[in-house]
């Protein structure tokens, strides 16, 4: 049994919704314009491109908090299908931050 008590399903939510939006915010800082998808939206959470329209990227996020300390939670087979497409962790701990150190890593997508 765990130690850890029962995370209702609103929290869980919440805590993935914050996780993309800090995506979303640090993409804002770097100079790109990035937007959230709808929740029904398959594989992307979070839209980006730069200004001049140039390159885009489709953005898969996953977030972990500390009522989850040791992974990040996959649900289901994660689908990177394109080359701009990329999954960022992140880890909603006492301080949020990425789970790369300021920068963003892509996952290729399976041959």
């Amino acid at each position: 049994m765990s130690d850890r008590p029962p995370q209702d399903r609103g929290q869980t939510i919440r805590t993935g919704i914050a996780g993309e939006f800090f995506v979303a915010g640090e993409l804002s800082k770097r100079g790109w314009i990035a937007s959230l998808t709808a929740k029904n939206t398959p594989d992307v959470d979070v839209l980006a491109s730069r200004p001049t329209g140039n390159v885009h990227a489709r953005i898969q996020v996953k977030t972990r908090s500390p009522a989850y300390p040791y992974a990040h939670r996959v649900g289901r087979t994660l689908r990177l299908v394109g080359e701009r497409d990329f999954l960022v962790l992140v880890d909603l701990g006492t301080r949020p931050r990425l789970r790369s150190t300021g920068s963003y890593r892509r996952l290729s997508p399976p041959s």
